[in-house]
Protein backbone atom coordinates (compact mmCIF):
# COMPACT_ATOMS: atom_id res chain seq x y z
CA UNK A 1 0.00 0.00 0.00
CA UNK A 2 0.99 3.51 -0.18
CA UNK A 3 3.38 5.03 2.95
CA UNK A 4 0.74 7.65 3.54
CA UNK A 5 2.19 8.34 6.80
CA UNK A 6 4.94 9.99 5.13
CA UNK A 7 2.89 11.38 2.57
CA UNK A 8 0.82 12.98 5.07
CA UNK A 9 4.10 14.44 7.19
CA UNK A 10 4.61 16.02 4.22
CA UNK A 11 1.64 17.69 3.68
CA UNK A 12 0.59 18.73 7.22
CA UNK A 13 1.25 22.15 6.63
CA UNK A 14 -0.98 22.35 4.12
CA UNK A 15 -4.18 20.16 6.10
CA UNK A 16 -7.22 22.29 4.91
CA UNK A 17 -6.49 21.35 1.64
CA UNK A 18 -10.12 21.93 0.57
CA UNK A 19 -10.33 25.16 1.01
CA UNK A 20 -9.06 25.91 -2.84
CA UNK A 21 -12.28 24.05 -3.22
CA UNK A 22 -14.97 25.84 -1.42
CA UNK A 23 -13.51 29.20 -2.03
CA UNK A 24 -12.39 28.98 -5.62
CA UNK A 25 -14.76 30.52 -8.66
CA UNK A 26 -13.46 27.38 -10.59
CA UNK A 27 -16.22 24.62 -10.72
CA UNK A 28 -15.79 22.27 -8.17
CA UNK A 29 -15.04 19.74 -10.23
CA UNK A 30 -12.32 21.27 -12.27
CA UNK A 31 -10.60 21.70 -9.12
CA UNK A 32 -11.23 18.84 -7.71
CA UNK A 33 -9.48 17.44 -11.06
CA UNK A 34 -6.80 20.14 -10.91
CA UNK A 35 -6.11 18.93 -7.04
CA UNK A 36 -6.03 15.13 -7.44
CA UNK A 37 -3.87 15.15 -10.91
CA UNK A 38 -1.10 17.74 -9.63
CA UNK A 39 -0.34 18.68 -6.13
CA UNK A 40 -1.78 14.56 -4.92
CA UNK A 41 -0.66 13.04 -8.14
CA UNK A 42 2.85 14.99 -7.90
CA UNK A 43 3.65 13.88 -4.35
CA UNK A 44 2.28 10.31 -4.61
CA UNK A 45 4.66 9.71 -7.58
CA UNK A 46 7.38 11.58 -5.62
CA UNK A 47 6.89 8.61 -2.61
CA UNK A 48 5.92 5.72 -5.31
CA UNK A 49 8.72 6.51 -7.60
CA UNK A 50 6.29 5.91 -10.10
CA UNK A 51 2.93 7.42 -11.44
CA UNK A 52 -0.05 6.68 -8.87
CA UNK A 53 -2.76 4.34 -9.91
CA UNK A 54 -6.79 6.44 -9.47
CA UNK A 55 -7.64 3.92 -6.62
CA UNK A 56 -4.23 4.49 -5.12
CA UNK A 57 -5.23 8.28 -5.06
CA UNK A 58 -8.92 7.61 -4.05
CA UNK A 59 -7.29 5.73 -0.87
CA UNK A 60 -4.83 8.57 -0.54
CA UNK A 61 -7.42 11.64 -0.02
CA UNK A 62 -9.79 9.13 1.81
CA UNK A 63 -7.12 9.08 4.50
CA UNK A 64 -6.08 12.26 4.33
CA UNK A 65 -9.57 13.54 5.06
CA UNK A 66 -10.08 11.34 8.16
CA UNK A 67 -6.81 12.75 9.53
CA UNK A 68 -8.15 16.47 9.11
CA UNK A 69 -11.18 15.36 10.44
CA UNK A 70 -10.16 13.15 13.06
CA UNK A 71 -6.84 15.08 14.33
CA UNK A 72 -6.53 15.94 17.61
CA UNK A 73 -5.94 19.63 17.12
CA UNK A 74 -9.14 21.61 15.58
CA UNK A 75 -8.26 23.28 12.12
CA UNK A 76 -9.58 26.44 10.94
CA UNK A 77 -9.52 28.35 7.34
CA UNK A 78 -10.05 32.29 8.09
CA UNK A 79 -10.65 34.82 5.39
CA UNK A 80 -9.22 38.47 5.99
CA UNK A 81 -12.97 39.49 7.14
CA UNK A 82 -12.75 36.82 9.77
CA UNK A 83 -15.53 34.54 8.47
CA UNK A 84 -14.60 30.83 8.70
CA UNK A 85 -14.23 29.35 5.57
CA UNK A 86 -13.11 25.89 6.32
CA UNK A 87 -13.34 23.96 9.72
CA UNK A 88 -12.48 20.50 10.78
CA UNK A 89 -14.73 18.09 13.12
CA UNK A 90 -12.65 18.61 15.91
CA UNK A 91 -12.53 22.36 15.87
CA UNK A 92 -16.78 22.26 15.74
CA UNK A 93 -16.89 19.85 18.64
CA UNK A 94 -14.55 22.11 20.06
CA UNK A 95 -17.25 24.86 19.98
CA UNK A 96 -20.17 22.62 20.50
CA UNK A 97 -20.99 23.20 17.22
CA UNK A 98 -22.13 21.68 14.21
CA UNK A 99 -19.44 22.15 11.48
CA UNK A 100 -22.04 24.06 9.27
CA UNK A 101 -22.82 26.39 11.98
CA UNK A 102 -19.15 27.35 11.65
CA UNK A 103 -18.80 27.25 8.36
CA UNK A 104 -19.14 31.03 7.12
CA UNK A 105 -19.53 32.82 10.66
CA UNK A 106 -17.25 35.51 12.17
CA UNK A 107 -14.46 33.84 14.07
CA UNK A 108 -14.95 36.58 16.48
CA UNK A 109 -18.17 35.81 17.67
CA UNK A 110 -16.42 33.08 19.22
CA UNK A 111 -13.76 34.94 20.84
CA UNK A 112 -14.50 35.63 24.61
CA UNK A 113 -14.77 39.47 25.57
CA UNK A 114 -11.92 39.07 27.57
CA UNK A 115 -9.33 38.10 24.78
CA UNK A 116 -10.76 40.44 22.03
CA UNK A 117 -8.18 42.82 21.95
CA UNK A 118 -5.38 40.14 22.07
CA UNK A 119 -7.48 38.49 19.40
CA UNK A 120 -7.35 41.73 16.86
CA UNK A 121 -3.77 42.45 17.52
CA UNK A 122 -3.62 38.86 16.66
CA UNK A 123 -5.06 39.28 13.41
CA UNK A 124 -3.50 42.10 12.59
CA UNK A 125 0.09 40.44 13.11
CA UNK A 126 -1.23 36.97 11.09
CA UNK A 127 -1.73 38.68 7.82
CA UNK A 128 1.10 40.77 7.56
CA UNK A 129 3.91 38.09 9.11
CA UNK A 130 5.70 35.85 6.65
CA UNK A 131 5.72 32.89 9.61
CA UNK A 132 3.32 31.45 11.85
CA UNK A 133 1.96 33.17 14.57
CA UNK A 134 0.89 32.05 18.41
CA UNK A 135 -1.10 33.48 20.96
CA UNK A 136 -3.68 32.50 23.62
CA UNK A 137 -6.97 33.14 23.99
CA UNK A 138 -10.20 32.39 25.47
CA UNK A 139 -12.90 31.18 23.45
CA UNK A 140 -16.74 30.91 23.89
CA UNK A 141 -18.43 27.81 23.11
CA UNK A 142 -22.36 27.31 22.09
CA UNK A 143 -23.40 26.45 25.90
CA UNK A 144 -21.64 29.76 27.18
CA UNK A 145 -18.41 28.17 28.99
CA UNK A 146 -15.05 29.50 27.99
CA UNK A 147 -12.27 26.94 26.00
CA UNK A 148 -8.65 28.00 26.39
CA UNK A 149 -7.02 27.56 23.32
CA UNK A 150 -3.64 28.21 21.73
CA UNK A 151 -3.93 30.02 18.34
CA UNK A 152 -1.11 29.14 15.59
CA UNK A 153 -1.30 30.75 12.69
CA UNK A 154 -0.19 31.28 9.32
CA UNK A 155 -0.96 32.70 6.23
CA UNK A 156 -1.18 31.79 2.32
CA UNK A 157 -2.98 32.91 -1.08
CA UNK A 158 -5.75 30.86 -2.68
CA UNK A 159 -3.69 30.22 -6.15
CA UNK A 160 -7.22 30.10 -7.38
CA UNK A 161 -8.99 33.56 -6.55
CA UNK A 162 -6.08 34.90 -5.27
CA UNK A 163 -7.30 35.89 -2.17
CA UNK A 164 -5.33 35.60 1.21
CA UNK A 165 -6.23 32.79 3.84
CA UNK A 166 -5.41 32.05 7.34
CA UNK A 167 -4.72 28.73 8.07
CA UNK A 168 -5.21 28.32 12.37
CA UNK A 169 -4.59 25.49 14.30
CA UNK A 170 -6.60 25.57 17.89
CA UNK A 171 -5.13 23.26 20.45
CA UNK A 172 -7.25 22.81 23.66
CA UNK A 173 -5.27 24.21 26.62
CA UNK A 174 -7.57 23.16 29.32
CA UNK A 175 -5.94 21.00 30.94
CA UNK A 176 -2.30 22.70 30.76
CA UNK A 177 -3.68 25.72 32.38
CA UNK A 178 -6.08 23.83 35.39
CA UNK A 179 -2.11 22.62 36.03
CA UNK A 180 -1.02 25.94 36.03
CA UNK A 181 -3.62 26.86 38.36
CA UNK A 182 -2.95 24.26 40.86
CA UNK A 183 0.85 25.17 40.82
CA UNK A 184 0.25 28.24 41.56
CA UNK A 185 -2.10 27.55 43.87
CA UNK A 186 0.55 24.80 46.04
CA UNK A 187 3.25 28.00 45.37
CA UNK A 188 0.86 30.28 47.34
CA UNK A 189 0.09 27.54 50.05
CA UNK A 190 3.78 26.98 50.58
CA UNK A 191 4.48 30.55 51.13
CA UNK A 192 2.05 30.93 53.44
CA UNK A 193 3.13 27.92 55.58
CA UNK A 194 6.80 29.15 55.36
CA UNK A 195 5.36 32.47 56.75
CA UNK A 196 3.73 31.17 59.21
CA UNK A 197 6.95 28.71 60.33
CA UNK A 198 8.83 32.36 60.23
CA UNK A 199 6.32 33.95 62.54
CA UNK A 200 6.39 30.86 65.00
CA UNK A 201 10.31 30.56 64.61
CA UNK A 202 9.99 34.28 65.52
CA UNK A 203 7.85 33.59 68.51
CA UNK A 204 9.34 31.14 69.89
CA UNK A 205 12.52 33.11 70.14
CA UNK A 206 10.89 36.21 71.85
CA UNK A 207 9.61 33.67 74.64
CA UNK A 208 13.07 32.41 74.82
CA UNK A 209 14.77 36.01 75.15
CA UNK A 210 12.29 36.62 77.98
Amino acid sequence: GVAFESYAHSRVRGAMIDEVRRLSFLPRSAVAFNKSHSSANQALASELGRAPTQAELAESRDRFNYLYDYAPAGYLTVRTDGRIHEANLRAARMLGLARAQLVNQNIFKFVAAESRDRFLAHRAEVFSATSPMTCELSLTRADGTLLPVQFQCCTFVNPASGWKLCHAILMDITERREAEERVQHSTLQLQALSQRLVESQESERRLIAR
